[in-house]
């Protein structure tokens, strides 16, 4: 189970010095695929929603009046959208920024003056692992045209979940071969709801349902289409099928399970299929029963096959009995 944390600045512009430009880095190293390390992916689309006030920004004050558009990184350091905002000559204007811009449901829906309100993201997960979203959020409040550039630092609002398998020994030897069909995630948490805070922090509403079932296929989203024939630690997922999902803790879950489907295939050519599941209450490790924002998790499997073995014993005849005919 890992996770790891780094960070660096980068800047960028539209080259305008009274224009509101934008820079990005994500705080935490973790789709499509995931972002990894900590550069903001080139063509990435982020939603700034831009919040102008005459003092700092309150929740009382928190109208979402000057932008609600998309940002697109469009190379190393550039960002670009349209159209155009420059700095106000007086007050504040505090951003919030959603990773991808099209994710979910993000409110507010429009530029307004209307209502005070503050960002929130109502996500669903994908039940298709490759259109699956890493979801991240970011926020740059209280800014003046003094600080020229709106810098974000992105983290990573799910939990990013991957796969390793291997053999307890070596089957292939005998002619026997395995193969994980599937890898489901089964009765876990399918949507969550991310909220801002007026100094700037997001913060999760905890699920509390668990019904939702997430499929890895071994033609779609495994590596080799599953096949696993050594005895050492092989990842099993396509880097684009990595399970990006709500953080939950399912320490008290009854139904919250891993299900693993495989083949065995043996030197005549026959084969059988066999079901493993197991709780996520039921896992000595912490971070596998409980997920949290930003942690990449991997679970490792090791598939142990016990040889089907004969033994016999014989009793002797039963005493002769001569019959006359």
């Amino acid at each position: 189970m890992t996770s790891c944390t780094q960070e660096e600045n980068t800047a960028g512009g539209t080259g305008n010095v009274n224009a509101i430009s934008f820079g990005t880095f994500v705080g935490k190293a973790t789709k499509g695929t995931p972002v990894t390390g900590i550069d903001f992916p080139v063509d990435g689309d982020f939603l700034v929603i831009g919040y102008n006030t005459s003092s700092t920004l309150t929740a009382a004050t928190a109208y979402p009046n000057f932008m609600r558009q998309t940002v697109t990184k469009t190379d190393a350091s550039t960002y670009s959208y349209f159209p155009l905002r420059y700095w106000p000559s007086t007050g504040y204007v505090s951003f919030f920024a959603v990773f991808p811009a099209g994710v979910s449901t993000i409110t507010p829906a429009a530029v307004s003056s209307a209502i005070a309100t503050l960002p929130a993201v109502s996500y669903a997960v994908n039940t298709d692992p490759v259109k699956q979203a890493d979801l991240m959020l970011a926020s740059a409040v209280n800014k003046t045209s003094a600080d020229g550039t709106a810098s974000f630092s992105f983290t990573h609002a799910l939990t990013k979940i991957g796969f390793t398998a291997k053999l307890a020994a070596d089957y292939g030897a005998n002619g026997t071969y395995i193969r994980i069909t599937s890898i489901s995630l089964k009765n876990v948490a399918g949507t969550g709801d991310f909220t801002a805070a007026e100094g700037g922090s997001w913060s999760q509403t905890t699920p509390t349902v668990f019904t939702s079932t997430f499929t890895l296929d071994y033609l779609k989203n495994l590596v080799d289409n599953g096949s696993v024939s050594t005895t050492t630690d092989k990842n099993m997922v396509l880097a684009n099928s990595y399970l990006m999902m709500v953080p939950a803790d399912y320490a008290a879950s009854a139904d919250a399970a891993l299900e693993v489907k495989y083949t065995i295939t043996y030197a005549d050519g026959t084969t059988y299929d066999f079901t493993s599941n197991k709780l996520l209450k039921d896992l000595t490790v912490v971070a596998g029963k409980t997920w949290t924002s930003a942690s990449a998790i991997t679970y490792k499997m090791t598939i142990t096959l016990n040889a089907v073995s004969f033994s016999a014993t014989t009793t002797d005849w039963s005493a002769n009995s001569d019959v006359a005919l």
